[in-house]
């Protein structure tokens, strides 16, 4: 069986966004606990380009080509499954204990690749949670 994780960053993250967006946070803190009850859905947030529910899955390429196994989840709306929630879940996933690992909620105008202070933060977020690379 999967299972799903939360880090303390991730929980800031949303705990912040509670300030300022309040459906996206609600939003958002529904799908991680619908997360946790789908095994169907967990099952499937190791394969790129998937979607699944109300979530796109994919790979980040530039981690992967640093051998880090972190994935982000486009998430559309509970209400209205044709608008995107404005923030992504990244997530790591841990092969060897069948465990993902939301590392971070980032608004959709982020681009990892591009701010060095966010990719430093998902790097380092992944190397603390001690899995391997790939």
């Amino acid at each position: 069986m999967f299972e799903l994780a939360v880090t303390p960053e991730a929980e800031a993250d949303l705990e912040k966004l509670w300030s300022s967006d309040n459906a996206a946070a609600a939003d958002l803190t529904v799908l991680v606990e619908e997360l946790r009850d789908n095994q169907v859905t967990l099952a499937a947030m190791h394969v790129h380009q998937r979607m699944e529910g109300r979530v796109h899955i994919s790979r980040l390429l530039e981690m992967r080509a640093r051998r880090l196994d972190l994935w982000r989840l486009k998430v559309y709306e509970l209400d209205d499954p044709k608008q995107i929630v404005p923030y992504r879940i990244v997530y790591a996933y841990d092969n060897a204990n069948k465990i993902y690992y939301i590392i971070a909620y980032m608004h959709r105008s982020v681009d990892y690749e591009r701010d060095p202070e966010f990719s430093r933060r998902i790097q380092n977020a992944y190397k603390n949670l001690g899995i391997p690379e790939l």
